[in-house]
């Protein structure tokens, strides 16, 4: 039996692929970028101004203080001074899309009592540069459910212009990974 891991051929075309995400998705969806009209920001990570990273990075350093408390209550609070009436926030996996600052507030307020839920968070990294951030964390509903969670984060003079929110329930590792697996052995 052929193993196609190690073929050069699909390798190959394997890393060519999966450098493509390494840009940001144009606006049919595809990965690379778009193309900046006369006098227009180009949509590229390096792009961006000494002003612009200062302000992003200013803002990612809050996210991360913020996090790292786990508190729900103070993440959403914080969520405020780096949201605005423009933030486009979106859950894949249940295809809600929420705009502007004041759904987030109202979805914030009506959490607890909708769901009867106080999560806390448990931040495992955030990574990223420039205008374009990944935050990865554990969420635990208090209820016995946790889910894996991950957003990323598109800023813009230290404010959030696009959020896309993951999250996934923990499953075992299947016996069969075992052997190629660094953890859990």
């Amino acid at each position: 039996m052929h193993d196609d891991r190690h073929d050069p051929a699909i390798v190959s075309r394997l890393a060519r692929r999966l450098a493509r995400y390494d840009q940001p998705t144009n606006e049919c969806g595809r990965h690379g970028p778009r193309p900046a009209a006369d006098g227009e920001r180009s949509d590229t990570v390096s792009d961006i101004t000494t002003t612009e990273r200062d302000a992003n990075t200013a803002a990612v350093e809050r996210m991360r203080q913020v996090y790292a408390t786990g508190d729900f209550a103070q993440i959403e609070k914080a969520a405020l001074e780096y949201y605005t009436d423009e933030t486009v926030d979106t859950f894949p996996q249940s295809g809600e899309v929420f705009q502007g600052l004041a759904l987030v507030k109202a979805m914030s307020d009506a959490y607890s009592e909708a769901t009867g839920t106080r999560p806390t968070f448990a931040l495992r990294e955030i990574r990223g540069r420039d205008d374009l951030w990944v935050l990865e964390g554990t969420i635990d509903y208090g209820n016995g459910t946790t889910a894996e969670s991950v957003a990323i984060v598109e800023l813009r003079d230290g404010k959030v212009v696009r959020q896309t929110d993951y999250f996934a329930a923990p499953f075992e590792a299947p016996e069969w990974r075992k052997p190629f697996r660094k953890a859990p052995k």
